[in-house]
């Protein structure tokens, strides 16, 4: 099958990244197949994790409040705060490590183009691409203290636990639960000594600052067994045991929550921030992570019953808050990336509806065409009956449009591979009728080869026109929030500002994978914020208000 040409708005796969995804792969296949091994005779899981190439140089030390505060001095015109349970001062900008990996170069240059432009907050996690992400990190915090940009001290790295990638494990630790066919969860005990273990080896270092329970309402959807929500506070609450043991050993400086849906008080997935502190009365539990933009404001609502919010019971509780997503939000019940693609304009928006309406011609065309080269039998009516995409494609297109996120995911995981199957049931009765009538099987197989090209450049028409359409909303929410000059900076500045009044303790992780991106969402972040006023005005706008 050729290899489909789909690209996603803004953040499209350049050629390098393409041939670099094989080799990602086989050493994130390569790790786990190396991962773990259960102790037969003991209750203790031990675990052979991926080895460091520079583990001999553990970097030691932690992040320290005194250190903290002098870098953070450093760059005054980059916001920073302070975590109110450690004392730790971090940049109110924070990088995120959930797409880099140690063979794109760029992705190093950006996080030490973070940590010079006064960035000194790391987010990681242990399932990031297998562990890959955190290599990286310790490499580059390795690099950053031998070229004198940092110390060990400067630096504050964040990583989780919690999500275990792939089928049901061999040996399954204690507690672990079965989500979906290719992911599992768990976070007892002894799997988080284990997820620690490995993490502090990848990252090469003798301690994370912020080690956090990485989703833990996904238990809720366990599948074989009923997991209830007082359980999961049950095993969160142990869980936060054991992280206070790791606390006391060295291993971790503080601890937290990271979820999808602690903001969520309608979410069937919620979980609730005060029944966790009265389950987990520690003082090392410093933090939490929840997603928070322009769309996504949760996290500042007050709950149904008058029950204070989220970023007010942090507040109360003397916890700091990271927030993700700033430029991905669920909107609608769809992913809306708040970010423009520079490569396309809206003056362009004939062309893309044109070209799209070609494609859908010349496919149309072809699978009338199909049944003047077969015959007429019940098989041969049946090989015809399959190449009806064009159909499929159109009695869909408006719903496809309006989701250029879900309609590349249902392209990638059901039309590309159906298609395949389509085009070897084709192949076989070519082969199958070849001898007989060798014309027809020729003109058969150049039929095969246009229509794949041209259904593969129909789906590219189809994303085309999801972007313009992305294109055009992003314009006009642009003018509603207008305070720099594109859509992504001012997203991240209205973010910044909204929590820099609800939640001063806070830092918002943003990817940023390349260096010019650190430039722009410093720049932006070094604006000064957004007046409580115009700020109010903005997010109460209809376009703000009816999306949310």
């Amino acid at each position: 099958m050729a290899p489909c040409t789909i690209r996603r708005a803004v953040f499209s796969r350049s050629s390098r990244a393409r041939a670099s995804m094989a080799n990602t792969l086989k050493m994130a296949a390569r790790r786990l197949l190396t991962t773990s091994t259960t102790s037969t005779t003991t209750t203790t899981t031990t675990t052979t994790t991926t080895t460091n190439n520079n583990s001999s140089a553990v970097v030691s030390g932690a992040a320290s409040a005194a250190s903290t505060r002098r870098f953070q001095e450093r760059f005054p015109a980059l916001p920073s705060a302070f975590m109110p349970r450690t004392g730790l001062a971090v940049s109110r900008l924070g990088f995120g490590g959930y797409r880099i990996r140690p063979e794109s170069p760029s992705h190093k240059d950006a996080l030490l183009a973070a940590f010079r432009s006064g960035i000194n907050v790391v987010d990681t996690s242990a399932h990031f691409g297998g562990g890959l992400s955190e290599l990286l990190i310790g490499d580059t915090i390795r690099d950053a203290i031998a070229s004198s940009v940092l110390t060990r001290a400067d630096v504050v790295v964040l990583t989780k636990a919690g999500f275990v990638m792939g089928g049901p494990p061999a040996s399954p630790p204690p507690g672990y639960h079965q989500i979906t066919d290719k992911l599992g969860h768990c976070i007892s005990p002894e799997f988080l000594e284990r997820e620690i273990s490995g993490s502090l080896e990848r990252l090469g270092l003798s301690t994370i600052d912020v080690f956090m329970i990485n989703s833990p309402e996904r238990l809720l959807h366990a599948r074989g067994s009923r997991v209830g929500r007082q359980q999961v506070y049950d095993m969160i609450g142990k869980a936060c045991q054991h992280l206070d043991k790791e606390v006391e050993r060295g291993r971790v400086g503080s601890f937290g929550i990271a979820s999808n849906a602690m903001h969520l008080s309608s979410s069937p997935e919620y979980l609730d921030l005060a029944t966790v502190l009265q389950t987990v009365k520690s003082s090392n539990f410093s933090s939490v992570q929840v997603p928070f933009n322009v769309f996504e404001r949760d996290a500042l609502l007050e709950g149904l019953d008058g029950s204070p919010s989220l970023l007010q019971t942090c507040q109360d509780n003397e916890l700091f808050v990271f927030t993700q997503r700033p430029f991905y939000s669920i909107c609608n019940g769809s992913v809306r990336l708040l970010a423009t693609d520079p490569e396309i304009s809206i003056e362009d928006d004939p062309k893309v509806t044109a070209a799209l309406a070609d494609c859908f011609e010349t496919a149309t065309v072809l699978e009338l065409e199909l049944g003047s080269l077969v015959g007429s039998t019940d098989a041969d009516t049946s090989l015809v009956a399959k190449f009806v995409w064009t159909q499929v494609l159109a009695d869909n297109l408006a719903r496809l449009a309006e989701n250029g996120f879900a309609a590349e995911h249902y392209f990638v995981k059901e039309v590309i591979p159906s298609l395949q199957v389509d085009l070897e049931v084709l192949a076989a009765y070519i082969k199958e009728h070849g001898e007989s009538d060798p014309e027809t099987a020729e003109a058969l197989t150049q039929w095969s080869d246009v229509y794949r090209t041209t259904i593969h450049r129909l789906l590219d028409g189809i994303l085309a026109v999801c972007q313009m359409r992305a294109l055009h909303a992003n314009t006009e929410l642009n003018k509603v929030i207008a305070t720099l000059d594109t859509l992504s900076t001012n997203a991240l500045r209205i973010t910044l500002s909204t929590l820099g009044h609800a939640a001063p303790a806070s830092s918002v992780l943003v990817g940023m994978r390349e260096p010019v991106y650190v430039s722009e969402c410093v720049a932006a972040a070094g604006r000064p914020a957004v007046g409580e006023e115009q700020l109010q005005d903005i997010l109460d706008s209809a376009m703000l208000m009816q999306s949310s």
